[in-house]
């Protein structure tokens, strides 16, 4: 799946860098860096997220698997 993120320079730069020196592309930096802090992460409980004022998306909805 494609996204667009914001990311500050501060940590853009570094990234890129360490990126470069461990020989792999920033895309598998970050998501590295996702799967560890989510694999680190207590399980969430999501219920009544649909009732929250319908902010978020269809697709978000798909992506937590509520229904």
């Amino acid at each position: 799946m494609k996204t667009t993120a914001d990311i500050d320079d501060e940590f853009l730069k570094p990234a890129k860098k360490a990126a470069i020196d461990e020989g792999v592309t920033l895309r598998e930096l970050l998501e590295a860096a996702l799967r560890a802090r989510l694999e680190a992460a207590p399980p969430r409980s999501y219920a009544g997220f649909e009732t929250r004022g319908g902010i978020h998306e269809e697709g978000t909805f798909q992506i937590l698997d509520v229904s």
